[in-house]
């Protein structure tokens, strides 16, 4: 899959379960093979959805776009307005959204032919740009090689790091980690306090995640 250079993850709040739920069934309905193709030829990689479990009493869906630019994310809001949105008004829905650059980006390769089932995404909002940026400049040196072969053993697939630029005044990362299952992420998170978590403990950070099963998916090389 080529890799993307933006990233748009979105999370959408339906006033019921009953309205989220239907909203999942559309997708196929509303991205049928013309209209994925429109978006694959304005730059769009994928799509992916994912109902979010570990928020209480919220019925979300978290939504991923990736891009191959910020020109084809500029290029895929006049399809949005023509082909998802007219199809989604009559839902009460609260959405937020950021939009990241890619940073940093691993595969791994201990299951590099399975589809991921589970995606964390997380915001982490540093004090200052400072930090932010010497956040970035670490990643190769904490997810050696050697690292990123263990957290593949346990089952992650991927993880993408982008610099979020649609909040002013804000110094943020968007994360997000691609698990093979539920039980690949349960692994993870012993190795992210063993190799990651000690070393970004030195900066002033406030962490916001959402984990979300994958419901509905469509990738460019699919219709290629």
């Amino acid at each position: 899959m080529a890799r993307a250079g933006l990233i748009n993850y979105s999370a959408r709040d339906f006033s019921s379960r009953g309205e989220m739920d239907s909203h999942i069934e559309r997708q196929d309905e509303i991205f049928t093979p013309e209209v994925v193709k429109a978006f694959n030829d304005a730059g769009l990689l994928r799509r992916v959805v994912t109902q979010i479990w570990n928020r209480d009493g919220v019925f979300r869906n978290g939504i991923i776009f990736e891009y191959e630019d910020g020109d084809a994310f500029i290029a895929c809001q006049d399809l949005l307005k023509v082909h998802y949105i007219p199809k989604v008004e009559m839902y009460n829905t609260k959405v937020v959204g950021s939009r990241g650059v890619v940073t940093h980006e691993f595969r791994t390769d201990a299951k590099a032919n399975e589809e991921p089932a589970l995606i964390n995404y997380s915001t982490r909002e540093f004090g200052t740009r400072g930090e932010m940026d010497s956040h970035i400049k670490r990643q190769d040196e904490i997810f050696t090689p050697d690292v990123q072969a263990a957290f593949g053993e346990a089952g992650l697939l991927r993880r993408v790091v982008t610099q979020i630029w649609n909040r002013e005044g804000l110094f943020q990362n968007g994360i997000i980690f691609e698990y093979a299952d539920g039980d690949a992420f349960i692994a993870c998170q012993d190795l992210l306090k063993r190799h990651y978590i000690p070393k970004i403990e030195m900066y002033k950070t406030k962490v916001v995640g959402s984990r979300g099963v994958i419901v509905h998916e469509i990738k460019r090389e699919d219709y290629e």
